[in-house]
C-alpha cells in the first residue's frame, strides 16, 4: 500500500520570498515615516520663525522714533533655542514710508533664512504721538516701557523663499444671500 505525502506548509523558497517582500515594504514605510517627521519638524521651525519675525516687526512699529535706514541684528531665545534675526530698513519712493524686512535664521551662519517677512511703516506725526523719546536697548529693540505709544499701522507681506512658488488659487467670494 502506498502512502501519499502531501506538503503541509511552505517551502523554504516561499518563506524567503515572503520575507524579502516584507523587508522591502517595511523599509519603504520607515522611509516614508522618517520623511513625514522631517517635514513636520521643518514646518514647526518655520512657524516659530514666522512668529518671531512678526514680533520683531511689531516691536519695530512700536519704536518711539521712526526707524532709521540700515541693518540691525540680534538673537532671541525661544523654545530652548537661540534664533538669529536681521532687520533691514529701506527708504521707499514715498518719503513718509519705510520698507522693513525681517529675516530669521536657526543658526547664525545659515546662508538662507527660514523666514523672510516684509512690511511697511509710516512716519508718525509728532502732534499725534508726542516727541520721540529714545527707549531702545543696545541691540536697537524696544525696551520694556509701558509709556511708549504705538505708531500707526502697517502691512505685513511674506516674501516667498524662491521664485518658483505659485500663487494660491483664487477663492470665490462668499454668497451675499446666505444668512
Amino acid at each position: 500500500m502506498l502512502i501519499s505525502r502531501q506538503a503541509k506548509g511552505f517551502t523554504l523558497l516561499e518563506v524567503l520570498v515572503a520575507l524579502a517582500i516584507f523587508a522591502i515594504t517595511a523599509a519603504a514605510m520607515m522611509n516614508s515615516i522618517a520623511s513625514s517627521l522631517n517635514a513636520q519638524s521643518h514646518m514647526e521651525r518655520k512657524v516659530l520663525a514666522h512668529w518671531m519675525a512678526q514680533n520683531i516687526m511689531a516691536e519695530t512699529r512700536f519704536l518711539p522714533q521712526w526707524p532709521s535706514v540700515g541693518l540691525s541684528n540680534g538673537d532671541v531665545e525661544m523654545t530652548g533655542h537661540i534664533w538669529y534675526w536681521q532687520r533691514k530698513v529701506e527708504e521707499t519712493a514715498d518719503p513718509k514710508l519705510r520698507r522693513i524686512e525681517i529675516e530669521i535664521r536657526a543658526e547664525q551662519d545659515d546662508e538662507d533664512p527660514l523666514v523672510r517677512l516684509a512690511g511697511f511703516v509710516s512716519e508718525r506725526p509728532a502732534e499725534l504721538f508726542g516727541p520721540a523719546e529714545t527707549n531702545l536697548s543696545s541691540d536697537g529693540r524696544l525696551a520694556d516701557d509701558p509709556s511708549v505709544k504705538p505708531p500707526g499701522g502697517g502691512l505685513d507681506v511674506e516674501v516667498p523663499e524662491d521664485e518658483g512658488e505659485q500663487d494660491p488659487p483664487d477663492v470665490p467670494p462668499p454668497d451675499k444671500d446666505r444668512d
